[in-house]
């Protein structure tokens, strides 16, 4: 009988895989399961004035401090806060993604009659 676990390290932020085979159980460090590596995110922010960028990212967390220190040309001088974000397992359905919100204005006007209470309610 096999059994999967998911075991996190805290200090390390680390996935370890644990696999039970006869009341033997180990964690092997070659198996570690990074998700976060696996995930690339589609996100919409806003800054104070009320504009919004969107773009895909595969840290969100980085990117959107990255925008805040002004290391990105377009957002620089202002201060972002987080609106909305998608995840995706394939970097090309990101990409994919984050291109029809930036040229087909339809798809950015769905999504943003969708999230519409979220979206105002944020104050940047």
């Amino acid at each position: 009988m096999k059994t999967f676990w998911i075991f996190s390290n805290q200090r390390t932020r680390r996935i370890f895989p644990v696999f039970s085979f006869q009341r033997a159980y180990f964690v092997s460090p070659a198996l570690t399961l990074d998700y976060n590596a696996f995930m690339h995110y589609v996100y919409l922010i806003k800054n104070e004035l009320g504009a919004i960028y969107y773009g895909y990212t595969s840290d969100l967390r980085r990117r959107i401090t990255q925008h805040n220190r002004g290391y990105s040309f377009f957002t620089r001088g202002h201060r972002w806060k987080l609106v909305y974000y998608e995840a995706y397992f394939s970097k090309e359905d990101a990409e994919t993604r984050e291109k029809r919100l930036k040229y087909h204005g339809q798809a950015l006007a769905q999504l943003k009659r969708r999230i519409k209470n979220s979206f105002d309610s944020v104050q940047s």
